[in-house]
């Protein structure tokens, strides 16, 4: 479940304004901020030569992450995981299997103290609940 903050709404606010995109959701966390938009909107969201994304850092101190939403649960994992590209995404009833291409994508997707793998969890359960992420 998402908790919508006067903080959080501020930032969909803004961000709505200024990229003219249409926000799902949005995460905070200490050091960055995540945008999940509305599918074929991330190019509108980011701008031209990624002036929006620029912009929005600017003003918010904080990197900006933007992550396009989709339907199909594998295609919206890639999204999350992009710029990653893992060997292959396979879905098996509620488990979702990550096979990476190697231990340095591995390492990647699962970040420091899988604090990677934990966001990208909250970021997938927002929309789907029920759904087991594993990196074979």
């Amino acid at each position: 479940m998402v908790v919508l903050t006067k903080e959080i709404l501020e930032y969909i606010k803004i961000f709505s304004a200024i990229t003219r995109a249409e926000v799902r959701h949005c995460l905070l966390d200490p050091i960055s901020i995540i945008f999940v938009v509305e599918p074929y909107q991330a190019g509108k969201a980011v701008g031209k030569n990624g002036i929006n994304v620029r912009r929005l850092s600017k003003m918010f101190r904080k990197s900006i992450r933007i992550i396009e939403f989709n339907e199909d649960k594998i295609t919206f994992l890639k999204n999350i995981l992009f710029p990653i590209i893992p060997r292959d995404i396979r879905l098996e009833n509620n488990t979702i299997t990550i096979a990476p291409e190697d231990n340095i994508q591995r390492g990647r997707i699962y970040g420091r103290e899988r604090s990677n793998l934990k966001k990208i969890n909250e970021i997938f359960r927002i929309d789907f609940n029920n759904f087991e992420i594993v990196i074979a």
